[in-house]
């Protein structure tokens, strides 16, 4: 976290960073999920570049659209579907000198000295960048599309990403990825505090006011009901799998509480698709944290990060958060 920030965790002193521990002792983390990893369909080999329908221009690569995107309170960013994601740089044209972008060196680029990219995962990948050194714990075949867990800082970070869409099948096969992810990390890291983040493809029951206002009609709308409803009916189960491990929503807490509002926006979908549905219909991006982190840090501030260029970069949102040690 922030340079020399010194706090206990797990009984242990921790010496963080470099600043003066009583100048800031806020930390945040940052989750996206990345439309096709954010490059080109055409084998991924080049930056893909962001497209605003409302002003009929392109505002330039996506890498680049990232930087405008992450804040330096970010100490841990979390991203999935990192399709053509490779670690080191590979040179596409060896005439021009065009090169497709590893993550090592984007790593770089956006401010972070180190990373993680899923090595049991299949094409949809996920990541995890850090300003402080990565300890990885966890990396395995969720069922879907991977999980992987590491330690920073005396904090343990969760990513993973479950399938979309939902007829039947797909509605137990995240129950079964879910299921994956608590067997082999939550309960097995329960003892240490804990945040898990990712693209949930699932609504959470505790907003289900949001899908109930017209009575049952986000199960009868075509765009809700194919991905998030199962014989009629919102399929909350995934998510309530989570919360039954001892996970909690951090979007429902703030300034050492839980609060009767969820201060998080819809995260799906964007206005990326021209012509298609529009805007977010369900939150089903999280950041989750266990009781073991509740008990040492604060909620201080969070949001789906809604604007211009997150509206036409990725078909979800990102969603940020940011902590404070308790006093």
């Amino acid at each position: 976290m922030h340079s020399n920030l010194f706090f206990c965790l797990l009984g242990a002193p921790i010496v963080l960073g470099g600043i003066d521990p009583a100048a800031d002792q806020r930390f945040g983390v940052w989750t996206y999920n990345i439309l096709d990893g954010g490059f080109t369909d055409d084998g991924g080999f080049g930056p893909r570049t962001i497209y605003d329908s409302a002003t009929n221009t392109t505002t330039g690569a996506f890498s680049d659209v990232i930087l405008e995107m992450i804040s330096p309170y970010y100490e841990v960013l979390a991203m999935q579907e990192l399709l053509n994601w490779v670690e080191d740089d590979v040179v596409v044209n060896a005439t021009t000198g065009e090169v497709h972008p590893g993550m090592r060196s984007l790593t770089s680029a956006w401010g972070y000295s180190d990373y993680y990219l899923c090595k049991n995962c299949d094409s949809y990948r996920v990541g995890f960048m850090s300003k402080s050194p990565i300890d990885v714990l966890e990396d395995f075949d969720s069922g879907g599309h991977g999980a992987i867990a590491i330690r920073v800082d005396g904090i343990v970070y969760v990513t993973f990403h479950l399938t979309p869409f939902a007829d039947t099948s797909d509605n137990m096969i995240r129950l079964g990825q879910v299921d994956s992810v608590v067997e082999n990390v939550i309960n097995k890291y329960r003892d240490e505090p804990l945040l898990a983040m990712g693209d949930m493809n699932n609504p959470s029951p505790l907003d289900s006011p949001r899908y109930s206002e017209h009575g049952e009609s986000s199960c009868e709308d075509s765009g809700f009901a194919n991905n998030y409803c199962m014989d009629g009916e919102v399929d909350y189960s995934p998510i309530q799998h989570l919360f039954d491990a001892g996970l909690e929503d951090l979007c429902w807490f703030h300034a050492g509480g839980k609060v009767k509002y969820n201060q998080c926006a819809n995260s799906c979908t964007t206005g990326i698709w021209v012509g298609g549905s529009g805007h977010a219909t369900a939150k089903i991006d999280f950041i989750f944290g266990n009781e073991k982190f509740l008990e040492k840090f604060d909620v201080v501030h969070s949001r789906t990060q809604v604007n211009r260029k997150t509206d036409r970069a990725s078909d979800h949102y990102p969603m940020e958060m940011t902590f404070q040690l308790k006093s």
